[in-house]
C-alpha cells in the first residue's frame, strides 16, 4: 500500500450522476471492506440503498473520492433523529487505496460539511476489530468519547467552529458553501 494519496483523486460532493460509478465501486469492494462498512455480508447497492448513500431527498450529505477510473471512496453524514444536533459519519475506500490517507480525507470532509451546517456532535460506529478505522478516529479526534459494546466501538466527537477550521486546515480541504443535496432556495 502506498502512503500517499494519488494526486488524480479528488474529494467532492456526491451527485445523482455518481449512481452508476457508486454501484460499481461498492460491487468491487472485498467482502472484508464491505463487512466493515455495512456491519454485515452480502451488501448490494440497490437503487433504494443508493438513494440513501447519495442522500437523495434526505438530510445529511455525501462525498466521493473520484479519479480517472471512477469512484474510489465514499463518505456520508446523516442526522441522528433521536439526538438533535448530532450526526453519524461513515466512510469506505477501495481496497487498493486503503492506508493512503484517503479515508482520513473523506471522513474529515464529511465532518467538516456537517459542522458547517450546524451539527454539534459527530458519531462514528466502528467494528471493534476494524483496527484501521479505529486508529483513524483516535488519531484525528483524540478527545472523542469512546464506548465499547457488543463488538462495536462508538465514538462521539463534540464539534464547534474551531473544529471546522482545524479539519479544513489539517486536510487542505476546500469548503463549499452549500452541499449538492441542499436546494439553492433554502
Amino acid at each position: 500500500m502506498s502512503s500517499v494519496i494519488p494526486p488524480q483523486h479528488v474529494i467532492r460532493p456526491a451527485t445523482e450522476a455518481d449512481r452508476g460509478d457508486l454501484r460499481r465501486f461498492f460491487a468491487g469492494l472485498s467482502a472484508m471492506s464491505s463487512f466493515r462498512r455495512f456491519f454485515g455480508g452480502g451488501f448490494r447497492a440497490t437503487d433504494p440503498m443508493l438513494d440513501i448513500l447519495l442522500r437523495k431527498g434526505l438530510s445529511g450529505g455525501a462525498r466521493v473520492a473520484a479519479g480517472p477510473g471512477g469512484i474510489v471512496g465514499h463518505a456520508l453524514w446523516t442526522p441522528i433523529r433521536s439526538r438533535p444536533g448530532a450526526a453519524e459519519v461513515a466512510f469506505v475506500v477501495a481496497d487498493d487505496l486503503q492506508g493512503t490517507g484517503l479515508g482520513t480525507r473523506l471522513a474529515c470532509a464529511a465532518v467538516g460539511d456537517a459542522a458547517r451546517l450546524g451539527v454539534e456532535e459527530i458519531e462514528f460506529l466502528v467494528l471493534a476489530d476494524n483496527e484501521p478505522a479505529n486508529r483513524l478516529v483516535q488519531r484525528q479526534w483524540p478527545g472523542a468519547q469512546r464506548t465499547v459494546a457488543d463488538g462495536e466501538v462508538e465514538y462521539r466527537v463534540a464539534l464547534g467552529p474551531a473544529a471546522v477550521q482545524a479539519v479544513e486546515l489539517r486536510r487542505g480541504l476546500r469548503p463549499f458553501a452549500r452541499p449538492a443535496w441542499q436546494s439553492r432556495s433554502a
